[in-house]
């Protein structure tokens, strides 16, 4: 696992908040400002933000043609504007991979790199450890990608095939992948436990309710996937986050013969309200309390701004 840049710890305090930001589609001045609204309303202060994947990075139109993503929603975003300089990312920032991604740049490193400071992808699959002087380091595992059946159980191409294959090829993770994970976790981690996990897609079973995804939900799109859900048994995390459906969600799933259970953490997309969720960090026992979110009045959009929210898979180039 690549080692976090120096300004990635959390502070000398027993109690620190970390945001968590669902799907951005390249809106990075919609995330800072939701996150700065945040703030000012309830003053406090962000020590970490961990973004659940569909970030879209896309420094220039070369990266833009490396995504899997329909042509109605391929859209350069202003990262440039932060990859420049001009703008800032105001807190150390750790992302997965999803499903709208430029991997022709992240691929470039699969084990994680800075992108620009404070903005750290934890490559394809990832346990990084979250120094603190006075407290046991954090550890968060996240997982790149989705679920795509026909992909699983074969590796991903080398990129330097990206000219002459899908985009498609890269946006899915494999049983390689999840398994390296769950090794990782057991070798370092007391009882292979996890502190958070970070997936874009749900785990399968935490939601049974269609209704939850709205009315635009494709009926016959299963919610969440059974190997998310292995990791979520597996490394028994206290607080698991994700994206992808656009839909906020919550709920707790109790693991047999533990005490602890985790609370899963399902968020909207960027510049939604709900696509933000700031949590309350007790180090000393390395309990999550989800804090008040963004209260109305705010600049953040209340509805979806297109008839076209629900995420699709990237099955289109």
């Amino acid at each position: 696992m690549a080692a976090l840049p120096p300004g990635f710890q959390l502070p000398n305090s027993n109690k620190v908040c970390i945001a968590s930001v669902g799907d951005v589609h390249g809106r990075f001045n919609a995330f800072i400002s939701l996150l700065q609204q945040w703030e000012q309303q309830h003053h406090k202060k962000i020590d970490m933000v961990i973004q659940v994947g569909d970030i879209e990075p896309h420094r220039d139109a070369e990266d833009l043609k490396t995504m899997a993503c329909p042509a109605k929603k391929r859209q350069l975003g202003d990262f440039h504007e932060v990859y420049s300089g001009a703008v800032k990312i105001p807190w150390p920032t750790l992302f997965i991979g999803g499903n709208h991604e430029c991997y022709g740049h992240l691929e470039e490193d699969p084990n994680g790199f800075e992108l620009c400071p404070n903005l750290y992808y934890m490559g394809r699959y990832s346990l990084v450890h979250i120094n603190h002087a006075d407290y046991p380091p954090l550890a968060v595992g996240g997982l790149s990608g989705i679920y795509r059946v026909e992909q699983y159980n074969r590796e991903r191409p080398p990129i330097h095939l990206l000219p002459y294959k899908s985009n498609r090829d890269w946006i899915g993770f494999t049983c390689g992948d999840v398994a390296c994970l769950k090794s990782v976790a057991e070798d370092e981690c007391e009882g292979g436990k996890l502190d958070i996990l970070v997936t874009h897609d749900w785990p399968s079973g935490v939601c049974n309710d269609r209704a939850v995804l709205g009315p635009k939900a494709d009926s016959n799109r299963p919610i969440g996937n059974d190997a998310a859900r292995e990791l979520l048994d597996t490394l028994r995390p206290t607080l698991m986050l994700c994206g992808h459906m656009h839909t906020p969600f919550r709920t707790v799933v109790a693991h047999p013969n533990v005490e602890t259970a985790t609370q899963v953490c399902c968020l909207g997309k960027v510049p939604m309200q709900s696509s933000i969720a700031v949590f309350e960090l007790n180090q000393a026992d390395k309990t999550f309390t989800e804090l008040p979110g963004l209260s109305k009045g705010g600049n953040a959009e209340e509805q979806p701004d297109s008839d076209d929210d629900f995420d699709d898979d990237g099955e289109t180039d």
